[in-house]
């Protein structure tokens, strides 16, 4: 081991210490670490990652670094009970004393079956009792579903498919009936589709088998993508990773939209809601348990750090008036099916970023009334691609609901021809307040 000791800002070290060559290790607490500090070693982390898998054969923990082409191997995807195994569990060979160790024998056995000899499971592949270990764990956890080579989803409060559900699911025309006896089968109620951490896990495996209670096959994502996206409300494309498995392809559908995918689901831990969805954006941050909802703003100012999508300012403001990012995901419930705007207008000219006084962005303008601006964004309704969705503001910086700016037929759109801009300010409470020089004259 290689010990040394890096100095703050502030004139505070700590301990580092790493194993040469391969593997790194941080043996502290990020909390106790400046945020540019835990953002560097994030990064050298990521880059060195290591990942447990398990060997179905001998039943024990083999790790694997630099994993670019990593051994084929299948992964669990379900949602935590009473007795689960962990890490400790596997080591101390006092596993199998447990209640959950039985979806781990299900596992390695279906693995055997389709000619795996690895398979990884989140309970006992990540040692949890390591802050470090476990942040690069949850920050590459999307990938590492994505490279597996088929997803086992274990849903033990489903018996089995009943008929009925069985003609719902091959009728693409179906009638009221049918669907309210699809609404309470077992396959929508069960716990699986309301758990944040299962979103990722339904998103990034290219294939996907469901089973059962008792390992009862159930069927796959491609025979129950309809079912599965009337339940989640995720449009079926989004459903369909490429063939090339390191494609961020949800990046084609707005922040919004997908935020609106995780608005009904839940965690145990606060933190967790904004943990769960990094691999859906496609960002990366430290884990800082404690921090309770400021992780989701956090996530929230990654995103817009590598992202020019507007649609993350359009979330329910009736509960949460006076701030500029979403509380919660369950305030995008209803962005569902929003767009990136891709037309006359040029967005990308005006960047925006989130300063120490707060947002900071240039955006076209409207004046619908008196006293009222409506501030246009990038961004559209798909069952209405003729307006563009605004932000209306009133004097005195308070914020109102959303309308649409409509475009004129007529107006000047070649580059360089002046349109009306406003630039907008937050203070820290996040309220938006109007400059001083206010232009109208779009979509009137």
């Amino acid at each position: 081991m290689i010990a040394a000791i890096c100095q703050t800002s502030s004139t505070r070290s700590f301990p580092l210490s790493w194993t040469l060559p391969w593997s790194f290790r941080v043996d502290i607490d990020y909390k106790d670490i400046p945020e540019n500090y835990r953002l560097f070693l994030l990064a050298i982390s990521l880059r060195s990652a290591k990942m447990r898998l398990l060997n179905v054969e001998t039943r024990q923990l083999e790790e694997f670094f630099h994993l670019r082409d990593p051994p084929s191997y299948a992964i669990l995807s379900h949602t935590w009970g009473d007795a689960e195994v962990i890490f400790q569990d596997m080591k101390n060979g006092t596993s199998e004393k447990h209640p959950g160790y039985s979806k781990i024998d299900y596992a390695c056995l279906q693995a055997v079956k389709d000619g795996y000899h690895y398979v990884w499971i989140d309970t006992c592949c990540i040692d949890k009792s390591s802050s470090a270990e476990l942040s690069e764990a949850i920050n590459s956890m999307f990938r590492w579903y994505a490279q597996s080579r088929i997803c086992y989803a274990f849903l033990p409060d489903v018996d089995n498919l009943d008929d009925e559900f069985l003609d719902f699911v091959k009728d693409a025309h179906f009638e009221h009936d049918e669907l309210d006896s699809f609404y309470s089968s077992q396959f929508f109620k069960s716990r699986w589709f309301t758990r944040g951490w299962t979103l990722q896990e339904l998103l990034a495996p290219r294939k996907i088998n469901f089973y059962g209670s008792s390992w009862k096959y159930l069927g796959n994502k491609g025979s129950l993508e309809r079912c599965i996206s009337i339940i989640t409300g995720i449009p079926k494309n989004a459903l369909q990773p490429p063939s090339n498995r390191f494609k961020p392809y949800l990046s084609m559908f707005s922040v919004a939209d997908r935020m609106s995918w995780a608005s009904s689901r839940e965690t145990t831990r606060i933190e967790d809601i904004a943990y769960c969805l990094l691999g859906i954006f496609n960002v990366n941050m430290p884990l800082l348990y404690g921090e309770g909802a400021n992780a989701f703003i956090r996530l929230q100012e990654e995103i817009i750090k590598v992202s020019a999508d507007h649609s993350i300012f359009l979330w329910d403001r009736r509960f949460s008036a006076g701030v500029f990012l979403a509380p919660h995901p369950h305030h995008f419930s209803s962005t569902r099916r929003i767009l990136l705007y891709n037309g006359i207008y040029d967005f990308s000219a005006s960047p925006y970023a989130i300063s120490n006084i707060g947002l900071s962005m240039t955006l076209p303008v409207w004046s619908p009334a008196p006293g009222v601006l409506a501030c246009a964004l990038a961004c559209i309704f798909e069952d209405d691609a003729r307006g563009l969705i605004a932000v209306t503001l009133i004097e005195g910086g308070r914020e109102r609901e959303t309308l649409r700016v409509r475009q004129k037929k007529n107006s000047k759109t070649r580059s360089g021809c002046s349109a009306p801009r406003i630039g907008i300010s937050s203070a820290p409470t996040g309220r938006l307040n109007m400059c001083s020089r206010v232009s109208t004259g779009i979509g009137k």
